[in-house]
């Protein structure tokens, strides 16, 4: 034991060479009791997927050592061989009695080790040629801890997005003071945040004199006091966004929509100025708050906005013509007469027969429509 352990870690765990047993596999036996009958089916699937793959590693390594067999020069060759046995063999006769001759290596062309081959780097197209995204409301994005490490980030100015997309939603467990949901082309959601740098979720900042003795440090080091709210959402400058979505997102074609539709629009009307011209005059269907309005009593349903207006009032002209029939207005239920209400006292016996007369009344009324 003491003169195992004093050999080479190379000498130790490199095969031997001298083995019948070497390059040899054990095989597969399917005569395992251990399964159950409802398994049977999936198992048996399972092991042939796995005996052809073993066959076809196998018939590989033959063609691989008949090539380098009567291929000893390439260079490829002695890489194999160095690979296969460890560095051990160094002649191409040595290996000899592993090769099969039956096996045909007509066309057949090593390739180079894994670890040598040239990496090829794949990225999604960012092409948005038939793509395009939109804010959403109505959705539930599933994304609610806005505090883990965002899946891309995005440098854009807080009040161009404003200009643009309107003011920010509230998020829901107040980890940032904004977030803005999208939706696109593919149905995958978005979810444009703010990325905690107020100090609204950071806490307040230290003395002046603190953040003016970190300038000694390098820039790396160095803490910065965190925005207010409005110094963040009102900045021209460009700042960091996080940018939260699922794994299989088009994340590189959002950035660049999401780019163009900024620069697009920032100098265009803002998003307020858009919505209020085209559904601006749905604002005397609502109540404005401002003013007092007598309380609404019990018969006051008509005057309820549910029974003013409808779907219709979004819609031009042009696109109520289009319709086969415009729909009417719903009409609130009416109410019972009180005034001719009365109290009623009755005993059990006769809250029976109330009842009994009122199924006798059904009947009748199932008869009739039966005949």
């Amino acid at each position: 034991e003491i003169e195992r352990d004093m050999l080479k870690k190379e000498e130790r765990f490199s095969p031997n060479n001298e083995s019948e047993d070497l390059l040899s596999e054990q095989p597969r036996n399917a005569n395992i009791p251990n399964y159950n009958f409802e398994q049977h089916k999936e198992f048996t699937k399972i092991y042939n997927e796995e005996i052809e793959k073993d066959t076809y590693r196998r018939n590989e390594m033959k063609r691989i050592l008949k090539y380098i067999k009567h291929n000893p020069d390439e260079s490829l060759s002695k890489i194999w061989r160095n690979a296969i046995f460890h560095g051990k063999i160094s002649s191409a006769l040595d290996i000899d009695r592993f090769v099969d001759e039956s096996v045909d290596i007509e066309g057949f062309k090593l390739q180079p080790l894994k670890n040598k081959r040239e990496v090829i780097l794949t990225k999604s197209s960012n092409d948005i040629t038939d793509y395009d995204c939109w804010t959403c409301f109505d959705r539930e994005t599933g994304i609610n801890e806005y505090h883990r490490d965002p899946d891309t980030t995005i440098m854009l100015s807080p009040k161009e997005v404003r200009h643009v997309f309107g003011d920010p939603l509230w998020c829901p467990n107040e980890t940032t003071t904004g977030i803005y949901t999208f939706e696109d082309t593919h149905l995958d959601i978005f979810v444009l945040a703010e990325p905690h740098s107020t100090v609204i979720t950071r806490g307040e900042n230290k003395d002046p004199e603190y953040y003016e003795a970190q300038k000694v440090l390098d820039k790396s080091r160095r803490e910065k006091p965190f925005y207010d709210i409005d110094e963040f959402w009102l900045s021209e400058e460009k700042r960091k966004f996080f940018i939260f979505c699922t794994k299989y997102a088009y994340k590189r074609k959002f950035k660049k929509w999401l780019y163009n539709e900024i620069e697009a629009k920032k100098n265009e009307k803002s998003c307020e100025e858009r919505v209020y011209e085209k559904y601006g005059h749905m604002l005397s269907h609502f109540e404005d708050y401002n003013e007092d309005y007598e309380r609404f009593n019990e018969r006051g349903a008509e005057k309820v906005a549910a029974f003013n207006y409808m779907w219709t009032d979004f819609l031009d002209e042009e696109e109520l013509k289009e319709l086969d029939k415009v729909p009417e207005l719903p009409k609130p239920a009416e109410y019972l007469d009180m005034d001719k209400a009365y109290k009623m006292n009755l005993s059990k016996k006769e809250l029976e027969a109330l009842y009994q007369q009122l199924k006798d009344e059904e009947k009748e009324d199932e008869v009739k429509e039966d005949e």
